[in-house]
């Protein structure tokens, strides 16, 4: 399956593999794009940048740094564990920081939550 990773660090080498390779196969098994190739241009690339930054993530940020409340957000009983989560998971979702990383960020805090 041909997918764009949302690490920014990766989605950025995918994309110039792209551009280098200048086309993209479709990897459907069945329906009208199986089998087809799909050229690639810098055009293509920044509209799909334009469209990913776009995306709603931005309510998470908002949520985090207070300009939002909680009880405007659809879960509405975050806990702290939750709120946690949340938090540092911004980091990954922007490039800044592995999976493994903020995992263990989230460990540590759960963990010293717990302990209090």
């Amino acid at each position: 399956m041909s997918a764009f990773s949302i690490n920014k660090a990766s989605y950025e080498k995918r994309a110039k593999e792209l551009l280098k390779t200048g086309k993209v196969e479709s990897d459907q098994e069945v329906g009208p794009m199986k089998g087809q190739v799909f050229e690639i241009i810098q055009k293509d690339i920044d509209d799909l940048e334009k469209f990913v930054n776009g995306a709603n993530y931005h309510v998470l940020e908002k949520l985090v740094s207070g300009t939002i409340s909680i009880a405007s957000s659809p879960q509405k009983n975050t806990n702290k564990i939750d709120q946690i989560v949340q938090e540092e998971s911004i980091a990954y979702f922007s490039g800044q920081q592995t999976p493994e990383a903020v995992a263990e960020l989230i460990q540590n805090r759960v963990t010293t939550l717990l302990n209090e």
